[in-house]
């Protein structure tokens, strides 16, 4: 066999192996994918929370201001907690 022949042959040899099937790879965890789903929020649970600032002048009004404002922060609590219980 001459010196072309071999070398046509190793030609042909590596075109074809170029052609072989991959070796298919497993990956080595699952595949997770995550879908982002949005919820609409009511518009009632989106106003503003109210910040009171009754005037304060005794003790008596600085009790009074405590009770306003923690009413105000329940009523707040309760808006985020609504909120919280729609993605669920």
């Amino acid at each position: 066999m001459s010196i072309e022949w071999r070398i046509l042959l190793a030609v042909i040899l590596l075109a074809l192996a170029g052609c072989a099937p991959s070796v298919a790879v497993r990956p080595s965890a699952p595949l997770i994918i995550t879908r982002t789903h949005y919820i609409p929020i009511p518009a009632e649970l989106l106003t503003p929370c109210p910040q009171p600032t009754p005037p304060i002048h005794s003790w008596g009004d600085l009790a009074q201001a405590y009770l306003t404002v923690r009413a105000a922060l329940s009523g707040c609590a309760a808006q985020v907690a609504s909120i919280d219980k729609l993605e669920h």
